[in-house]
């Protein structure tokens, strides 16, 4: 719709969608005004309930006239369109925001967001979905409350089916998780949820999906907000608390009270600031303490410094200071200096801070820049490296990574990968000891293993997990210069905010627990370990001489992004004290589930925030098993007809899953017992748990035959990654099928149950092949150029796959009866991000799964000298 011109609107630019419509810049060229156009989704039709309630949404709205409440123009109808005319706020969402505020900043729009609600409420209109994207904070800072697109006046009839909820999820009051009717009090809840979070930056609800997350709503009290900033008042603690009061008769009555509240916390606070307010040491004339933007860096440092990091590296080596310049700026990953075109991966600063190592999200390439240049350069001759992995040598001559089944080193200086040695399922973090060893997790649910970097030798097991005590997996070793010990996080099952710290001797192998409560600790050279909880990066003094921390852990910085996955934070941290960081919040692989009508439009049937992937559509296509992701993932069945989803799971850590051909069962693999077994499911949740197969290796299923064989990878130590069958039916029920020293993967049987596709190695990088099922001569490749996760359409006569982010097709036609003629590859989809895709049972259909690029994850954020800082917060004597 860009460009083109609805009645007197001429559309400028694409706002945002949500579940309620599009929302669209546009300028009215009648009165000459910069407007907001938010329109239906194109399916919903005339007379039906959406409509009703978008046209509700219009009249709530447009009786509203307060500053600190979006206002509504009119509602208009052109070219079979209905749409809302709002005004046009130009500014951020406090999405965008809320990691980063002060607490005059929090109370500031705490207390605006609670004056707009008490103004709505007074008209009898409930908003019903306040959130952090539904407040914007405008350039001047003012806070207005958008999207009124679930609000209910007072008396109308209720328009959402009962037992039905409207909201979302860890925002939503005790009577909106339960489908209870709501009024007024409902958003006192929510905007209690609000402070707390812009108060403490923590949710007062920590559950890791959706499921838990209600659980805890209804049933779980927050904490105090002092007991994680003792800097808050017993009078704003006892408000906020107030609001998240589970009963609502027992809740504040109303925001205006809330505003009041927290006009007179702002007041004690601008009055204890006053007698404390010093000069900021090393702070420029008239410079803002804020992270400050090119123009300011180079009106400050005029020609002579260079863009990007460049800039920053001069700045840092000129002439000695008693107290060096704090410095802090960012390089946006579409800059020209950047060399990325798909947002950051992992990055990796060098030891002496000279040289920034980063990765491509999507095509895996390495890039390294030289803080005195402009520009980063590409790292020749490597490809499909595992970005999220990258480590320096102690003397910053060698680059760490995965790539491809192989842990591989790389000069900085160019030149050729070295292979160091194999990796079973993947490489999940690995660092460099002082010795010239090799610290890594080989696969999730393992141990710490040890490998000389000179490569050529077999890995030898360093840790071993107590799983009596809990432990479930060893992740993140981080060797401690000038020791003969490392520190490694301690997965237990729950998330990483309550995983364990540890240290193991590299000697001996022996480890005990140092701190509880974070996960990535690392030592720096200020004399600290750093490490993250949550989203917030945590330091405390460190003895090496004696392993020993000095003090309690105190927060040094918010807004730290982290993989609630695995624990790793984004950071590196040099030995001269830059800091790089991407910022964010605590993230379980964000996706982006759709549904792609072959030759139609696409329709997203969950959303990108849902934290779900995975998915694989059930026998009838009515349904999509798909993966939850938290620290702990789950299977779940997403019903497509009512938009439902249901976890099936709720033990242990399950993934990879396969419907049985009648679509009663799902069969997945399950890391209850401390190593993974082969498990399997009713699709609607009764029943219990059965294991299917227990032997030694990962397994996964992948395809079921209609016979009910079950096709399934397994990775072992001894023969790598092979296709073993399994036949409840037969004497002995399992079986190798395809087991060579290539690496094969993925088996998919055909619906005729003639065929076998799967991915193999062999020619040296993953292609397509198929062969006779369950026996039978010849084998014929069908993928050219890479392929990998074989899918087969209804009929068995064309096999689609993936190749990075693009999907293809190849026909397949059968000669004589045993015999395949391959056809030519079509593309069939690009897909940015590509995760999994399903083909859809009637062939119609394909479900993606996208990797979403967070807004945090857009830009580096670099901090020079950033121990000074790190100093101040933490003294180390």
């Amino acid at each position: 719709m860009i460009g083109t011109t609805i009645s007197h609107y001429k559309i400028l630019e694409k706002l945002g969608e949500g579940g309620m419509g599009v929302g669209y810049k546009a300028q009215d060229t009648k009165l000459d005004r910069t407007v907001a156009l938010k329109f239906l989704p194109e399916h919903v039709s005339v007379g039906s309930a959406d409509l009703e309630r978008f046209t509700q949404e219009a009249k709530a709205a447009a009786g509203l006239n307060h500053p600190n409440i979006c206002t509504i123009y009119g509602i208009e109808e052109a070219d079979n369109k209905n749409f809302i005319v709002m005004e046009f706020v130009d500014g951020q969402m406090l999405q965008e925001k809320k990691s980063s505020l002060s607490m005059k900043q929090a109370l500031d729009i705490g207390i605006q967001i609670a004056e707009g609600l008490a103004a709505a409420h007074e008209k009898g209109i409930v908003h019903r979905d306040i959130k952090p994207e539904n407040i914007m904070i405008r350039k001047d800072g003012r806070v207005q409350i958008m999207d009124f697109g679930l609000a209910k006046l007072r008396g109308a009839s209720r328009l959402t089916k009962e037992g039905s909820t409207v909201g979302t999820a860890g925002y939503m009051s005790p009577e909106q998780v339960q489908g209870q009717e709501t009024d007024h009090r409902s958003d006192v809840f929510s905007l209690g949820v609000l402070l707390y979070e812009m108060l403490t930056g923590q949710p007062p609800f920590k559950g890791v999906h959706e499921t838990a997350i209600t659980y805890e709503i209804v049933n779980v009290d927050s904490p105090p907000m002092s007991s994680i900033k003792t800097d808050i008042s017993p009078e704003l603690d006892a408000i906020v608390l107030e609001c998240l009061e589970k009963d609502p008769a027992e809740r504040t009555q109303s925001a205006g009270q809330v505003a009041l509240v927290l006009k007179r916390a702002r007041r004690e606070s601008s009055k204890s600031r006053v007698s404390r307010i010093r000069p900021v040491e090393g702070a420029l004339p008239g410079a803002s303490q804020s992270e400050p933007k090119w123009n300011v860096i180079i009106g400050v440092a005029a020609a002579a410094i260079l863009f990007g990091i460049g800039m920053g590296w001069l700045l840092f080596r000129g002439p000695e200071q008693s107290h060096p310049l704090v410095m802090r700026f960012s390089i946006p990953y579409q800059s020209p200096t950047s060399g990325l075109e798909d947002g950051f991966g992992g990055f990796s600063l060098s030891p002496d801070g000279s040289q920034l190592v980063f990765g491509s999200q999507r095509d895996g390439r390495l890039f390294i820049r030289e803080m005195g240049d402009t520009a980063a350069r590409i790292i020749s001759g490597v490809g499909d490296a595992d970005y999220s992995s990258l480590a320096f040598s102690p003397d910053g001559q060698w680059l760490l990574f995965g790539s491809r089944g192989k842990l591989m080193k790389h000069s900085v200086k160019g030149g050729t990968p070295v292979e160091i040695c194999d990796l079973n399922r993947g490489y999940m973090d690995g660092s460099w000891t002082e010795k010239g060893d090799i610290l890594f997790t080989p696969e999730w649910g393992s141990n710490i293993m040890v490998v000389s970097a000179e490569g050529g030798s077999i890995p030898r097991q360093l840790t071993t997990l107590r799983t009596d005590q809990g432990e479930r997996a060893h992740l993140l070793p981080r060797p401690i210069p000038g020791s003969n010990a490392a520190f490694f996080t301690i997965w237990t099952g729950a998330s990483f905010e309550d995983a364990l710290i540890a240290i193991v001797d590299l000697s001996t192998g022996d480890h005990h627990v140092l701190l509880r409560g974070g996960s990535d600790a690392r030592y720096v050279s200020s004399g600290h370990i750093v490490f993250v909880r949550g989203s917030t990066l945590m330091a405390v003094p460190f003895e090496v001489s004696s392993l020993q921390i000095r003090g309690d852990p105190v927060p040094v910085m918010d807004g730290v992004l982290a993989d609630g996955t695995g624990g790793p934070a984004s950071i590196s941290i040099s030995n001269n004290g830059t800091l790089a960081y991407i910022s964010g919040e605590m993230d379980f692989l964000p996706t982006d589930i759709t549904i792609i009508g072959l030759g139609d439009k696409r329709k997203r049937i969950v959303s990108a925030a849902s934290n779900r992937g995975a998915p694989l559509f059930s026998p009838d296509g009515s349904k999509l098993c798909v993966e939850i992701y938290g620290p702990v993932f789950h299977m779940g069945v997403h019903d497509l007809r009512q938009n439902i989803l249901t976890q099936l799971t709720f033990k242990a850590d399950n993934y990879r899953a396969a419907w049985l051909r009648d679509g009663s069962r799902i069969s997945f693999s399950s890391n209850e017992i401390g190593r993974y077994q082969i498990s399997s499911v009713a699709a609607d949740g009764r029943g219990t748990i059965q294991t299917l197969t227990d032997q030694p290796g990962n397994p996964y299923p992948s395809s079921w035959s209609a016979g009910n064989i079950l096709a399934y990878g397994i990775t072992n130590k001894q023969t790598g990654q092979d296709i073993w069958l399994y036949d409840a039916k037969a004497e002995t029920k399992t079986r190798p099928f395809l087991q060579t020293p290539a690496t094969e993967t993925a088996p998919k049987i055909s619906p005729d149950d003639r065929w076998i596709a799967y991915t193999s190695e062999e020619s040296g990088k993953p292609e397509i092949y198929v062969q006779p099922f369950p026996s039978g001569e010849g084998k014929w490749r069908l993928s050219n150029g890479g392929g990998q996760n074989p899918c087969w359409g209804p009929d068995g006569r064309r096999v689609y796959f993936e190749r990075e982010d693009e999907i293809f097709v190849v026909p397949i036609r059968v000669e004589q009866g045993e015999s395949l003629s391959p056809g030519r590859e079509e593309l069939v989809y690009t897909a940015p991000g590509l995760n999994r895709f399903d083909v859809s049972p009637d062939g119609r259909s394909l479900v993606i799964d996208q990797r979403i690029i967070r807004p945090g994850q857009r830009e580096l954020k670099i901090v020079l000298n950033w121990f000074e800082e790190l100093k101040k917060k933490v003294p180390v004597d």
